[in-house]
């Protein structure tokens, strides 16, 4: 029976060590991020029509954005369907993002947010809800858009809501991680 009894705890100690060496040396833990709008659907607005699928937004397409290999964050401020960017959470986006391959760029008509992780860029009420409904697409209640290293979209976000904040930087660190930050064809 002593016997018995010691094999079976041998077996309880050794089995769960078996089981973390063969998921450490063959399992893959890997998160993807998908891209938005990678065809064309009837909900997008007619603007889009015309346009390349998927969506990439790059330098040629509106002069201001960033000409980086790096992840953007996209900050739109003043729109008719969204609550302006809140300077304490957008003090908060940057301090999350501090040291990371990620440009900031926030574009305003009215009230600046100026933000010590990026630039601003100031434009007329209604370009700046063309850019954001045409450009952007991004929909109501959202007011930041995150674009990979390739100029996809990759995420829509509230920054006012603090857990859209932290999915935001979860979101980075993923493709951060996936190495889809950087620039390719």
């Amino acid at each position: 029976m002593k016997k018995k009894s010691s094999l079976f705890v041998l077996i309880l100690l050794v089995f769960p060590v078996i089981v973390v060496v063969f998921l450490h040396n063959f399992g893959v833990n890997r998160f993807d991020i998908p891209v938005f709008h990678e065809k064309y659907t009837e909900e997008l607005p007619e603007c889009v029509k015309n346009r390349d699928f998927p969506i990439k937004i790059t330098k040629s397409d509106v002069g201001f954005i960033p000409d980086s290999d790096s992840l953007k964050i996209v900050l739109i401020a003043d729109l008719e369907n969204s609550q302006s960017i809140d300077k304490l959470q957008g003090l908060r986006l940057c301090s999350k993002i501090e040291g990371k391959p990620i440009s900031v760029l926030t574009i305003y008509s009215e009230t600046p947010v100026e933000l010590s992780c990026g630039r601003t860029h100031k434009m007329e009420r209604e370009q700046l809800e063309e850019v954001s409904s045409c450009l952007f697409l991004i929909p109501k209640g959202n007011n930041t858009v995150l674009l990979d290293g390739k100029g996809r979209i990759r995420g829509y976000y509230n920054c006012n809501d603090r857990e859209e904040t932290d999915r935001l930087a979860i979101e980075i660190d993923i493709l951060i991680q996936n190495n889809e930050y950087e620039r390719g064809d």
